[in-house]
């Protein structure tokens, strides 16, 4: 049993794929023995988790590569907009303005989403 036991606790500790391979070999090529011990399924559980959990995270890098280049794209949409508020032709330019703007009675607010988009 205590073969057993050394065999699960690498198991749960091991760290690169090929031993990971191994393990999992001996462990199928006890399977009578392992059916009769408590800690097997958990072995066998983890083992599974730390070989599958590399190609998980492949898996999800594309998709979160394709999901950055979706936003990328989206931020230069928004840069390369139109501005809303166009000068008028032949406006002058304020080079050195004096004086004082009061602002009485303003109200501010944002446009609706679907005349911003």
């Amino acid at each position: 049993m205590s073969g057993l036991y050394t065999l699960a606790r690498t198991a749960l500790f091991s760290i690169d794929a090929e031993r990971a391979h191994d393990l999992t070999l001996e462990l199928f090529r006890r399977a009578p023995q392992l059916a009769t011990a408590p800690f097997a399924l958990v072995a066998l559980a983890a083992l599974v988790t730390r070989v599958y959990q590399p190609l998980t995270g492949l898996t999800n890098a594309r998709v979160e590569l394709m999901t950055s280049l979706v936003s990328f794209e989206r931020v230069f949409e928004v840069l390369d907009a139109p501005e809303a508020i166009q000068e008028r032709p032949g406006a002058i330019d304020l080079v050195e303005p004096k004086g004082a703007v009061e602002f009485d009675d303003v109200v501010f607010r944002y446009p609706p989403a679907a005349a911003s988009s």
